[in-house]
């Protein structure tokens, strides 16, 4: 029997996309030490962002645009329909 998409959770795949977007880009150029030095945070803190069971779900908005702005992502948001 086929797996069911009713129970999955969208948020936790959305950021996991998000996630491999941006570590797959900034691995090519950068070590965990180099992001987290240009950022001003701990190693350990870059680590658990990007590990295979990490989540950012706790990352600030400022960190998600300094860290898109050095894998050169860009984030765009647009509206669902919105109903009149």
């Amino acid at each position: 029997m086929g797996k069911s998409n009713l129970c999955e959770d969208k948020t936790a795949k959305r950021m996991n996309h998000v996630k491999r977007m941006l570590y797959g880009s900034l691995s090519q150029k950068y070590s965990n030490k180099e992001i987290a030095d240009k950022l001003g945070m701990g190693v350990g803190t870059i680590t658990k962002y990007f590990s295979r069971d990490g989540t950012p779900k706790n990352m600030t908005l400022e960190t998600l645009y300094k860290l898109a702005d050095m894998a050169g992502v860009v984030i765009s948001f647009t509206f669902k329909d919105i109903p009149d």
